[in-house]
């Protein structure tokens, strides 16, 4: 999951649980959509102490990546305080990040990678972002932001706290 990302984890693991169901063989490489990945640098887990049951973890973590809307993170967000406790610091990043990826996907943003020191946003051949406005903004803060290609905006800005990171992509 770390490697490849919750989002594309979790379409394999359908993939192949229906492949499985079907009686086909497993083919993990067709139709993977990377669209939306998001990494923030932050741990974004529901953590075994918090829910020791697998299947109830892999559930949650189904239903909070299928969410069509923040309206439905919010709603999973009360029922999980409801039946398992307050959230840790870490279901908190994993909803946060899953509210960025609602916003980010109808924009047409394949990948964000922010870490504490920068990083870039990748736009996909159909995005919904006017070209014009990341032009003007790269020639207004060229220290901090540069296009490195015709799809991919790199970001020199140092956010060293995850909170932080969060809350300035969610406005960007």
């Amino acid at each position: 999951i770390q490697s490849i990302g919750f989002s594309l984890y979790l379409d394999m693991l359908d993939r192949a649980v229906s492949a499985l169901k079907a009686g086909e063989d497993i083919d993990l490489s067709s139709s993977a959509n990377p669209q939306g990945e998001i990494n923030l640098h932050v741990s974004a887990i529901i953590p075994d102490d918090y829910l020791p049951d697998i299947h109830n973890r892999l559930t949650l973590y189904k239903r909070i990546a299928s969410a069509k809307n923040n309206d439905e993170l919010r709603e999973l967000k009360v029922e999980m305080i409801d039946r398992f406790g307050l959230l840790t610091p870490e279901i908190k990043n994993l909803f946060s990040i899953m509210s960025i990826k609602l916003s980010a996907v109808p924009l047409g943003i394949v990948k964000i990678d922010l870490g504490p020191k920068g990083g870039y946003i990748e736009f996909g051949s159909e995005t919904g972002v006017d070209p014009m406005k990341i032009v003007t903004l790269v020639q207004q803060h060229p220290n901090e932001y540069q296009l490195k290609s015709a799809t991919r905006l790199t970001i020199k800005k140092e956010i060293s706290q995850a909170d932080d990171r969060m809350h300035w992509l969610d406005s960007f």
